[in-house]
């Protein structure tokens, strides 16, 4: 496609940009994170940890695909407010509140309040994802013996025990 026939559609890059960000969104980032997502929250787990590594090797194998797409909105949302209000605006639409009572009820959850549970798991798992998939991978990757799962397992422990409630002494 020419530029020409581009601008006739679009009056600038930013416009631009920002059309193709809202597809990005709403086709692809929520298609990821729903993808498989029902038929984990469906199964029975033991503890919480558990849940938590079904879940995020579910979700790991769904970023892999999804990396060029996480790497623009990574570099985009520090400079533009309308991207982050769409994206606020399609995240407030998950129900993540009621999956953390769900799991509270099926005695999984912690005594914090379902959306600081909800809130603290998407930025630790954010700051994995990012520093291990998006911003240092070939760090990682040179670690004599680094193993992508057992990397994962660890962060999902360090997790549940930072998010488990424990008993005053």
């Amino acid at each position: 496609v020419s530029e020409g026939t581009i601008f006739k559609h679009f009056s600038s890059k930013r416009e631009l940009m920002l059309s193709l960000i809202d597809i990005i969104i709403n086709e692809m980032l929520l298609t990821l994170f729903y993808t498989g997502l029902p038929e984990i929250l469906s199964k029975e787990y033991d503890d919480l940890e558990d849940f938590l590594i079904v879940l995020a090797r579910n979700r790991l194998q769904l970023v892999e695909k999804g990396i060029p797409i996480f790497k623009i909105l990574i570099q985009e949302l520090p400079f533009h407010q309308e991207i982050r209000d769409m994206l606020r605006e399609k995240v407030s639409k998950i129900p993540l509140a009621e999956m953390a009572k769900d799991l509270s009820i099926r005695g999984m959850g912690s005594q914090k309040p379902g959306g600081e549970v909800i809130m603290t798991l998407v930025a630790c798992f954010g700051g994995f994802v990012q520093t291990r998939y998006i911003l240092m991978p070939e760090y990682f990757q040179k670690i004599p013996g680094y193993n992508r799962e057992a990397d994962m397992i660890s962060f999902i422990k360090f997790v549940v025990r930072g998010l488990s409630p424990k008993e005053e002494s």
